[in-house]
């Protein structure tokens, strides 16, 4: 999802008018609201933000939360009616990371805003004690792909340890350990063993109820 300084940093000429402005502001608020980790109110203040951030923006706060509104009430009329699996996809991911959680490893389910934002919170909160060293995590631009059916969840991993040749032995235990806990949740993992490639979770129906 743009933020409001990634929007401001457009061309004039790549700015939308007001057509593809609805067409922008549907798709990044349905990609804020479906997943179901944000607040109603925490994503209409970052739209309100958008739109006085940028005179140039042609849609009003009053649009944006009738947007947001529209969108809200679908989403819970899709979660009202029975999803193809039970239990679903995202209750299955947050048992499994409940797990890992468990076993010692610093599990984080919608963290920072890309791979370097989760990186640096996984290693403060192993800093903090709440585990540790070794870390997995999906970031909020990977939890936005849950908005749409049949998604490709990608999960990081690492190990917070200076040494590297223990660093890449603890980071590939995590992994190992994070596919089988996904698998022994009946979810379609999928994972070539390299420390560079991200885990994947194929075929994700992500129907996390939205926060009250």
């Amino acid at each position: 999802m743009l933020d409001v300084d990634q929007l401001a940093a457009m061309p004039e000429t790549d700015r939308p008018d007001r057509a593809d402005a609805y067409a922008f502001l549907r798709e990044q608020a349905w990609e804020a609201i479906a997943p179901g980790f944000a607040q109603r109110g925490e994503i209409e203040a970052l739209f309100d933000e958008l739109v006085e951030y940028d005179d140039t923006f042609p849609l009003s706060a009053a649009d944006v939360r009738e947007v947001i509104r529209e969108l809200w009430a679908k989403r819970m009329e899709e979660l009202a009616v029975a999803g193809p699996r039970d239990p679903s996809d995202d209750h299955r991911v947050e048992v499994a990371f409940a797990a890992l959680t468990s076993s010692g490893v610093v599990a984080s389910m919608n963290l920072g805003n890309d791979r370097g934002d989760a990186t640096h919170e996984s290693i403060s909160l192993i800093r903090d004690g709440r585990g540790g060293p070794g870390f997995v995590f999906f970031h909020r631009q990977d939890a936005n792909r849950l908005a749409y059916p049949d998604a490709t969840l990608y999960v990081g991993f690492d190990a917070a340890i200076e040494d590297a040749g223990e660093r890449d032995r603890v980071a590939r235990e995590v992994a190992q350990k994070t596919v089988s806990e996904l698998e022994r949740q009946g979810l379609q993992v999928s994972w070539n063993g390299s420390l560079e490639t991200r885990i994947a979770v194929v075929n994700v129906n992500w129907r996390r109820p939205l926060p009250d």
